[in-house]
């Protein structure tokens, strides 16, 4: 191959070059005509339909789409992307609500520290009992252990509180109760529903108790965990209808026990009270420390007698 030969492939590879790159900035310049503000800017509507996927959602660490909606009126979208039941949710029939976001308690309250202690701090309630102390609480007789109730609720009701994650050591029980305030303490007319531990039986999750016994368990054990009583008044009859269920994040509820409450004439839920407590000693078996935070409590009404 003589020179001339070596130019003139030179010439070629050199116009080859140039043509990709004339072809290339025609691909981007194409490119930009499609982006927002070009003069073929393709909307997305005009897309073709995505996968059924997350790909697009948002997140807390990028920007995006709403994410798939989950066919439920109740449910609104909370600040992570979740589908949620608002707390403080605008429903109508609310009745009585406390974020326990205030120095003191809401003024419906009424406070029975007994033995323990009950502090609002940092938008909880916590109760609290000291490692050595009683706060042992039944329905034979035992009273010592703190809780917070609110009496008179009226006709048929649902309560629900969100129990934050706390320390669950043996012999402890926290959550929400029941009972005719004619004779609290008395057999059949108290229940409590909650996080418990109890090694003599043994227990470790959630746990309805009544007349001295745990009535139902699971061994459900997250934390943070929602509890809700929904309460029925039956019609021609002088008792009410008690259903205990909890929930892991207040959207689906799961059923744990029902039971039935004592009420002094027909249709006399005003002498039930509702409320939050927090006990040790659970049958004897230890004055451990509990220290159980809510983080709100909210009463709504729901239909009538059924």
């Amino acid at each position: 191959m003589n020179v001339g030969d070596e130019i003139r492939i030179i010439k070629s590879q050199l116009t080859n070059i140039g043509s990709r790159l004339a072809s290339a900035a025609g691909i981007s310049l194409h490119h930009a005509t499609h982006e927002s503000g070009g003069s073929d800017s393709i909307k997305l509507d005009d897309l073709a339909t995505p996968d059924d996927n997350a790909d697009l959602n948002a997140s807390i660490t990028r920007h995006g789409l709403l994410k798939k909606l989950d066919n439920d009126g109740t449910h609104y979208m909370d600040g992570q992307g979740n589908w949620t039941v608002p707390a403080g949710g605008g429903g109508a029939n609310i009745e009585f609500l406390d974020n326990f976001d205030d120095a003191a308690r809401h003024w419906g309250w009424f406070d029975d520290a007994k033995n323990g202690t009950i502090a609002e701090a940092a938008s909880l309630l916590t109760l609290s009992i000291a490692n050595g102390v009683n706060g042992r609480i039944d329905d034979g007789g035992q009273n010592s252990g703190p809780r917070v109730l609110l009496g008179d609720p009226g006709a048929p009701f649902e309560v629900k509180v969100k129990l934050n994650n706390y320390t669950v050591n043996n012999y402890t029980h926290a959550g929400i109760f029941i009972c005719s305030r004619c004779n609290p303490i008395a057999a059949g007319n108290w229940y409590m529903f909650g996080r418990a531990r109890d090694g003599a039986v043994p227990v470790n999750g959630l746990g309805t108790w009544h007349n001295g016994n745990w009535v139902q368990t699971n061994a459900v054990t997250t934390l943070p965990i929602y509890l809700r009583f929904r309460i029925v008044v039956l019609s021609l009859s002088t008792c009410a209808r008690c259903e205990a269920a909890y929930s892991t994040d207040d959207i689906t509820y799961t059923l744990l026990d029902t039971f039935y409450l004592n009420l002094l004439t027909n249709f006399d839920t005003e002498n039930l009270a509702i409320g939050i407590f927090a006990r040790n000693d659970i049958w004897g078996g230890g004055q451990n420390a509990i220290a159980a935070p809510f983080e709100w409590f909210k009463m709504e009404r729901t239909t009538g007698p059924g």
